[in-house]
């Protein structure tokens, strides 16, 4: 049957949840960009140079009113490096916790406005609550202007604390994605330790009113999906289909 995109992803309220993800695989990657640029390059092997960079991370102030604490940074900043005890914070306090972040990356793709990522592994992190950040400008394009490659990512254990869904749960979260001339490709798996699965596979160009999707999500009696949607009943969710945003074509079983 035809549906919308909108009403296919909104069929199960849990999946909104999945959309802070997004964010914090975006934002670490344009903090690197906007970060590296700043220091001077014969730092960038240094103490020194690393505790500067850290400096400017925490200096930052996106529009959307995150900010963002890193307490060191070791490693080369030139191939791979590791950020220790980063500390998100919205418009409310603190938000996340992440004790480390490794990225194994290739600065010089800079140069052609370009963050080339081969690796980002996040062990743990913890989301306190559900986010407080200031609403987007409508005017303003959906993705960033910069080329974004992450070849490969994988969030180890993502732990949702009580406030954000009413419940506990712990996810785990891999894939990859790219961002290219206003064009997201994704392909994500994620998995629930209730046995909640999703696969999404995703190729969107919201300025140009663009969205392609594929979708599987099972949820188990139990899980963290059926305990919001307050269903005693597995659920089983395929969607896929090709279109726009405001005329999407697709199946939604």
């Amino acid at each position: 049957m035809a549906s919308d995109p909108a009403s296919a992803i909104n069929a199960v309220p849990a999946k909104s949840g999945w959309r802070w993800l997004w964010w914090l695989l975006v934002l670490i990657p344009i903090l690197i960009a906007a970060a590296i640029p700043a220091a001077l390059w014969f730092l960038a092997e240094t103490p020194r140079g690393r505790a500067f960079v850290a400096q400017q991370i925490t200096g930052l102030e996106p529009a959307a009113g995150l900010r963002f604490d890193v307490g060191r940074i070791d490693g080369s900043l030139l191939s791979r490096f590791e950020m220790h005890d980063i500390v998100v914070r919205d418009l409310d306090g603190v938000l996340a916790n992440v004790p480390l972040a490794k990225v194994d990356w290739e600065p010089l793709t800079l140069i052609s406005n370009t963050i080339s990522i081969n690796r980002l592994d996040i062990p743990d992190i913890t989301l306190l609550r559900m986010w407080h950040i200031n609403p987007r400008d409508p005017d303003e394009p959906l993705l960033p202007d910069i080329d974004i490659r992450l070849g490969r990512f994988e969030i180890t254990r993502l732990k949702l604390e009580k406030p954000v869904f009413g419940t506990a749960e712990t996810l785990f979260a891999a894939g990859r994605t790219d961002i290219r001339d206003g064009r997201l490709l994704l392909d994500m798996r994620a998995t629930a330790s209730r046995g909640d699965r999703l696969l999404l596979l995703l190729d969107a160009e919201p300025d140009r009113n663009s969205f392609d999707l594929e979708t599987d999500l099972q949820a188990p009696v139990g899980g963290l999906v059926t305990e919001l949607a307050n269903v005693d009943q597995p659920i089983a969710l395929k969607a896929s289909g090709a279109g726009s945003w405001s005329r999407w074509r697709g199946r939604v079983d």
